[in-house]
């Protein structure tokens, strides 16, 4: 891996006068709104690409590439996925980089969830008004995944499945706590600083979920395109990495 970095990594000292090339990457929707500032940046440096994103799910980008989606690289939530596509030869070997760590975050409106006991009140109190507990799908949505482990550490994932919405992912997940369909939500750090700073999070312990560490890795399509190939590269730059720990993620 550490040599194939390299040899991309040169690949950004191509001058701008190297051939043009576009590319769509399909990108996990917790980082969307970070894509789209690293996009800005990139064109910037390298005006001769052109770099669209398409957001879904991690589960449901897996399923589109299985299908034959042209997508020339991957953004995931979590390493799984970008692992089950390099060993089903749908991605090129050696090129899967953690590009940023998730912070999975509970929100409440109205309520003041400060520290593992009052959260516990919280879900409980949800469950006994049969009110409704937003998270991600598990199984499409490493945001979800964490969830369900945390549900799990505090005891309350069996209690709370009828009461449970799913969201096809953590976008949809806020949403249901933002229109007020959901009174307290397991969402992304990410997702709370972009759609509303304001409201006030309580970040979940690290020791409760297994790290979500989000990959990137270059698919079949785009193992000659220069501008996934630099796209990726530039993930690992120092603007790069300004960007994505100003949108809540660790690195």
């Amino acid at each position: 891996m550490q040599k194939l970095l390299i040899v991309i990594s040169l690949s950004l000292a191509i001058t701008h006068a190297a051939y043009a090339d576009s590319a769509t990457i399909a990108v996990a929707t917790n980082f969307k709104t970070a894509m789209t500032q690293l996009i800005a940046q990139f064109h910037q440096q390298y005006p001769q690409h052109q770099i669209k994103q398409s957001n879904a799910s991690s589960g449901s980008i897996v399923n589109q590439v299985q299908q034959g989606a042209p997508f020339t690289a991957f953004l995931s939530a979590d390493s799984r996925y970008p692992q089950s596509l390099e060993s089903q030869g749908l991605a090129i070997a050696n090129t899967r980089t953690t590009y940023a760590e998730g912070q999975l975050v509970v929100v409440a409106p109205g309520q003041i969830i400060s520290d593992p006991q009052t959260l516990s009140k919280a879900i409980k109190a949800t469950i006994e008004q049969q009110h409704k507990i937003a998270i991600a799908n598990p199984a499409i949505a490493p945001y979800g995944m964490a969830a369900q482990q945390s549900l799990n550490h505090l005891k309350l994932w069996q209690s709370a499945q009828a009461h449970l919405v799913k969201g096809s992912n953590v976008g949809q997940t806020f949403q249901y706590v933002a229109t007020g369909n959901a009174p307290i939500a397991f969402v992304a750090l990410s997702q709370v600083k972009h759609l509303n700073p304001a409201m006030a999070y309580w970040p979940i312990p690290q020791d409760w979920y297994q790290p979500i560490r989000q990959q990137a890795i270059l698919l079949q399509s785009g193992q000659t395109n220069q501008a996934a190939i630099q796209f990726l590269a530039f993930l690992h730059t120092e603007p790069a990495k300004a960007t994505i720990r100003q949108q809540g993620y660790r690195i």
